[in-house]
């Protein structure tokens, strides 16, 4: 965020990354001196463990769905009007438990 906020940088023109995933990610850190770890067992806890257990069982569940199964259903959507009128609007599905490695949603 300190670097995005920098705005270029003034050595090579490049505007700094607002996000990065993967093998990018991971030579910005190193180039920029953030701690990294190849090591990321220390990042999933037994919680997300079970969770993730039960989204897998419910995702190939053959029973019909219930009331109570919206939590591989988390997409938002938001729409912002401001006092003159500008519109904005986003949405995310980037929560999915499932989703691929690396992916960036919407």
């Amino acid at each position: 965020m300190k670097a995005q906020g920098a705005g270029p940088d003034p050595q090579n023109g490049l505007v700094p990354p607002m996000l990065l995933v993967g093998h990018g990610a991971e030579q910005w850190a190193e180039a920029n001196n953030v701690a990294t770890s190849k090591d990321i067992r220390h990042l999933i806890t037994s919680e997300a463990l079970d969770k993730y257990a039960r989204y897998m069982d419910q995702a190939f569940s053959t029973r019909p769905a219930q009331p109570d199964d919206d939590i591989l259903l988390d997409t938002v959507g938001a729409v912002c009007i401001d006092s003159t009128g500008v519109i904005a609007a986003g949405v995310s599905s980037g929560g999915i438990a499932l989703k691929y490695p690396g992916r960036v949603g919407e």
